[in-house]
């Protein structure tokens, strides 16, 4: 029996990346609730539950074809499969602060994530429920945050070929640490600025992949590590909302730069092949690199709750995202 080409788009690469974008935007909503909860709250409770809503969009640049890919060892530079990625869903957490200066909580969540092909041919979804804690220590104008996360998915695969659809599945785990420092520097009336410096650790395992189907293949499972750094500076100032209520306003720059991000390579082979017909692949890799920029807004809804919204925009050199939160938090 004999095969053809390796369809391009079943490189789980951009499965990767779309997952690495997810725990990303989780992790943004973490951070983001320690700043307006805790290292620029206007009040300090003693407790907060807080609910917050995510959505985000990314779209990654491609520059691959199927004459990219044959059987056989598959080239790591041949190019990559342009996607994007959707992303919505829901973080709950509780807070509490231990002191004046250390705040500590957890939170779960559950995230929907769908990729899309540039050229249609592959459409994969699946939901991300995930879970982690966090604290911040602040020792006058310094602090220190740190979170650990974890998370898994089941994801379902459809990929068009020649005569039809392969279907498919795998899973997915992922585990991550952050952690932040900086400073916060009151530089005029009722407005400050927060320097900042975070590293986040994500370890992925992908798992039991499975296709049934016309051109199905089977991918074997591997670990992969990434490290990466932000590095950004952020403006707060107390307003007067146009309804004669108080408020607070954000913006935030910053660069995201990968520090480890090692070449993966893993093996395949087309169902029904032989045991010995495994051929080489080398998991695509996304260049998540770029800038971010972030705008925010947050006010009080009663005396005991208040309310918050924020979007983020990061470019790179092959990929834009847009992310929108919204929160509301109940204090007592």
């Amino acid at each position: 029996m004999s095969f053809g080409a390796l369809n391009y788009v079943a490189n789980p690469g951009k499965d990767i990346a779309a997952m690495f974008d997810a725990m990303t935007a989780a992790g943004n909503a973490i951070y983001s609730r320690v700043s307006e909860g805790f290292l620029f709250a206007t009040d300090r409770p003693a407790g907060s539950f807080w609910l917050k809503g995510i959505g985000s969009y990314a779209s990654y640049d491609g520059n691959t074809g199927p004459s990219d890919y044959v059987h056989g060892t598959i080239d790591s530079n041949a190019g990559k499969t342009g996607y994007a990625n959707d992303t919505y869903g829901i973080v709950a957490g509780f807070d509490r602060k231990v002191s004046e200066q250390f705040l500590a909580g957890a939170y779960v969540g559950c995230l929907s994530n769908r990729i899309r092909t540039d050229d249609r041919l592959s459409e994969n979804e699946g939901t991300l429920p995930f879970g982690g804690a966090y604290g911040a220590l602040r020792f006058g104008t310094v602090y220190l945050a740190a979170d650990l996360m974890f998370g898994s998915m089941d994801a379902d695969t459809s990929r068009f070929e020649q005569t039809g659809y392969a279907t498919g599945a795998y899973k997915t785990s992922i585990y991550g640490a952050s952690i932040e420092a900086g400073t916060i520097l009151g530089a005029w009336d009722k407005g400050a600025i927060k320097p900042a410096v975070a590293l986040h650790y994500t370890s992925l395992r992908y798992r039991n992949q499975d296709e049934t189907g016309p051109g199905s293949v089977l991918i074997d499972g591997f670990d992969i590590e990434y490290l990466e750094s932000l590095v950004s500076l952020q403006v707060t100032q107390e307003i007067t909302l146009p309804w004669k209520k108080p408020g607070v306003i954000d913006g935030r720059i910053g660069w995201r730069g990968s520090l480890k991000d090692s070449p993966i390579k893993t093996t395949g082979r087309f169902l029904g092949g032989a045991p010995d017909e495994n051929f080489a692949i080398a998991v695509d890799q996304y260049n998540r690199n770029g800038l971010l920029i972030g705008l925010g807004l947050r006010f009080g809804l009663t005396e005991k709750s208040d309310f918050s919204l924020g979007y983020d925009f990061e470019l790179g050199s092959e990929f834009n995202r847009h992310t929108l939160e919204a929160a509301v938090r109940f204090i007592w």
